[in-house]
């Protein structure tokens, strides 16, 4: 299977000498060149926000099996989200402690919690990636979520 960062699927090339049809033949000779037989891009994204992308390179045609293509891109997925809490969590860390009104930002977390599936920790970083990237304040993005104006399952 080969997809673009931009689908959001992963891009899975298990044997590069079965890669001749693709179109990166400088990326192939020098990847070959080096013993790298397989290459695996998961995309790193939190809703619509793209963190970055996971590239793994192997030495054997074939290295991870479908369940390993499961667990790396899973740990794309957490990997996104700690890396943008931390990103957030600096640009934030000044203007949080004055005064955020906790209780509408802790029942928005408890929404999205619901929503997705996930811990809250992992939910309160998709509210604020939300609000950074729609330069929306995290107090108006949690009382959107509140009056259902935001839904991430949908």
């Amino acid at each position: 299977m080969l997809a673009g960062e931009a689908t959001g699927i992963p891009a899975l090339i298990p044997d590069l000498k079965d890669g001749g049809d693709l179109s990166w033949s400088d990326l192939l000779a020098s990847a070959q060149s080096h013993g790298v037989r397989s290459t695996y891009a998961f995309p790193m994204t939190v809703g619509t926000v793209d963190v970055g992308v996971v590239d793994l390179f192997a030495t054997q045609a074939d290295a991870l099996g479908p369940r390993d293509v499961e667990d790396a891109w899973a740990m794309a997925d957490v990997a996104a989200l700690r890396v943008l809490d931390h990103l957030l969590g600096n640009l934030n860390s000044s203007a949080e402690p004055g005064g955020l009104p906790k209780r509408l930002i802790h029942q928005a977390t408890g929404m999205v919690m619901a929503q997705l599936g996930i811990p809250s920790d992992d939910a309160l970083v998709v509210i604020r990636a939300h609000a950074f990237a729609t330069g929306t304040a995290i107090p108006d993005i949690a009382e959107a979520i509140i009056r259902r104006d935001i839904d991430f399952s949908a």
